[in-house]
């Protein structure tokens, strides 16, 4: 049952291409990261404490992308070199990231849609939390 519920999760969805995979992934943390810098930053109490979360989820969401470019750098099988991927053995219940994820390429797409549907989620959670403190 747990593993059915992690299996539909996109970074583990088989028909995702990398850039999509990357693409929803990032929405969905850039969208959820501002929020504790605005309400619990050292500028909550400000005008600009908006601006500041923003620029602040931003920031992690950057933070982010580094560390799985460098997780692709060191991991994936590059100019055939042999992966430090190892494949699980039968009959577990493990689970392995889907082909398309296996290669540079495709980690590289997954990483840099993850900094645009990042950095979109963000901006688009910004302007939300904008428009409803102009109607209150």
């Amino acid at each position: 049952m747990i593993v059915d519920f992690f299996r539909k999760l996109p970074i583990l969805r088989e028909q995702l291409s990398p850039f999509r995979r990357g693409l929803e992934f990032g929405m969905a943390h850039g969208y959820w990261a501002i929020g504790p810098f605005i309400l619990l930053g050292p500028l909550r109490n400000t005008d600009s404490a908006l601006l500041a979360g923003t620029l602040s989820g931003c920031g992690l969401i950057v933070i982010g992308f580094i560390v799985l470019m460098g997780y692709g750098l060191v991991s994936m099988p590059n100019q055939g070199k042999t992966p430090v991927y190892t494949k699980p053995r039968a009959g577990s219940d493990v689970l392995e990231l889907p082909e398309a994820l296996r290669s540079v390429s495709g980690w590289r797409q997954f990483s840099f849609s993850f900094l645009i549907g990042g950095l979109g989620g963000a901006l688009f959670a910004s302007l939300l939390l904008d428009g409803f403190s102009r109607i209150g």
